[in-house]
């Protein structure tokens, strides 16, 4: 058994027959796996080739569960954007526009609701809003207002398709919001001081933003109600607030992920029934020269469950970390960790449509490759309604017996070794390493036959496992109208 697997990804709906559709899901992987921890997988969307190369990666998922990501190239001083190809397996990246210097230094990626990709980025002292519906990109305007910025961007949209964004000028200090109505941008000040900041919509349209306060080294939060900004302070018994995110859960309570400067720790902040209460979510590891530093350069995502996700960097230890906090007791992995200086920086937290969550960063030292890691599944989630009948090995409904010790691998008795992804519950993606396979969808009430994903349109398409025939391994090709005889090596 190797840890190497072909990189591919994409989520699309297939229906067969007129009874049972279904929903397959590969993902993207390097080769070979090199996580720290055993929950995590890598693939490499742009490598580096001198330091520095990449900075402020900001990454979407769309409705598909295909990746997007928009990251500043600094050998190139520009922006790019990648997004994962299906039909080629292969990161497609682009230079979203040469003509404006140090374009995308800050650049935030988001989904519009029709499902493409927009992207808010500043260049030459100004600020950008680009979209690309279909038919390339188009850039546009949105302000002017010349000086150092800006900067600390967010890119959100209302029910009604209404792009609002909220910025901070790095010459003045000040914190601004912004949309798009009739064609028209309009911008306003939201805060004399206001710097890291995070922007979001509740159920009823309500904007929200949480920013820290420069003067007075505090959480804030602001609402717009009837045309003015309501500001109150979430948390002022430290230097809190950097690098802070905002999200509204399902419940409409905004949740806030933070850095505490004072302390080097990672917090939270949800506001329940009126008040706000305040977490530790990290408080790191104590250096005697440094602190910790545990949080910075965060992202959060919150899930269906009102789940909070924060992905965030270890300057100290220079390792990206992630936290899952379900408001009762916070769990830290360790995601990516090496020497190099920066690894894990610039992080970008997105959560696809089972809600595994996936984050953007740079790789550091001297390359400073542009990664996306992905959480995997455990074996109970992935298979519910295993049986463990001992020494590793299982009964799976629809499936037979496998050995999962050694999850995602599982070894099947017929199939061999086989790689598991996609969202669980009795159905996913197995990648086969025989050369006539490789990625196969299974669902228990389709089993034995599977799908197969291949390049070759001759491949792709429905196999039946003859299950009947123990050794060899027997399969009926649909595409092909025959049986084949496989075996491994």
């Amino acid at each position: 058994m190797t840890n190497c697997l072909p990189p591919i990804s994409q989520c699309l709906a297939l229906e067969y027959s007129k009874l049972t559709q279904l929903w397959i899901c590969l993902l993207i992987l390097a080769v070979p796996i090199n996580s720290t921890a055993q929950k995590w997988s890598y693939t490499t969307v742009e490598g580096g080739t001198g330091n520095n190369f990449s900075r402020n990666t900001s990454l979407a998922i769309d409705a598909s569960g295909v990746p997007h990501v928009a990251y500043f190239d600094n050998i190139n001083d520009d922006l790019k954007y990648a997004y994962w190809d299906f039909d080629s397996g292969y990161w497609h990246t682009f230079f979203i526009d040469s003509s404006v210097p140090s374009s995308g230094v800050h650049a935030e990626l988001t989904m519009h609701p029709d499902d493409y990709p927009t992207i808010l980025f500043n260049g030459g002292y100004r600020l950008y809003y680009a979209v690309n519906s279909g038919s390339g990109w188009v850039k546009e305007l949105v302000t002017d207002e010349g000086g150092y910025g800006p900067i600390e961007l967010n890119l959100v949209y209302d029910s009604e398709k209404v792009p609002h964004i909220s910025y901070h000028l790095g010459d003045t200090g000040t914190l601004h919001y912004g949309r798009k109505v009739d064609g028209v941008w309009t911008t306003s000040q939201i805060y004399p001081t206001g710097t890291y900041s995070g922007l979001a919509i509740d159920s009823a349209e309500g904007i929200h933003v949480a920013f820290h306060d420069s003067s007075n080294d505090s959480l804030k939060f602001a609402s717009l109600v009837d045309g003015n900004w309501q500001v109150e302070t979430v948390d002022d018994t430290t230097r809190a607030g950097w690098y802070c995110d905002l999200e509204i859960d399902p419940f409409d309570r905004p949740q806030i992920a933070y850095y505490d400067m004072q302390n080097f720790a990672l917090r939270h902040a949800i506001k329940i029934d009126g008040q706000w209460a305040i977490t530790v979510l990290d408080p790191g590891e104590a250096d005697p020269i440094l602190g910790s530093m545990v949080g910075w350069e965060l992202s959060l995502a919150i899930d269906d469950d009102s789940i909070a996700h924060v992905s965030y960097y270890d300057m100290v230890n220079t390792r990206l970390l992630y936290t899952k906090y379900d408001l009762n007791q916070p769990v830290t992995e360790i995601v990516h960790q090496d020497a190099n200086i920066g690894s894990g920086r610039y992080t970008s937290i997105a959560l696809d449509n089972w809600g595994v969550p996936w984050i953007s960063f740079t790789a550091g030292g001297n390359s400073a490759d542009v990664l996306v890691a992905i959480s995997e599944s455990p074996f109970s989630r992935y298979f519910p309604n295993a049986e463990n009948v001992g020494d590793g090995w299982y009964i799976v409904p629809g499936l037979g017996k496998i050995y999962g010790a050694d999850f995602p691998w599982i070894y099947h008795a017929q199939l061999r070794w086989m790689w598991c992804w996609g969202p669980g519950g009795s159905q996913g993606w197995f990648w086969n390493s025989h050369p006539e396979l490789g990625w196969m969808f299974w669902h228990p009430l389709n089993y034995p036959w599977y799908y197969l994903l291949r390049d070759s349109d001759n491949y792709k398409g429905w196999i039946y496992h003859n299950t009947e025939i123990s050794d060899p391994t027997y399969i009926y090709f649909f595409n092909f109208g025959e049986y084949r005889t496989l075996t491994w090596d």
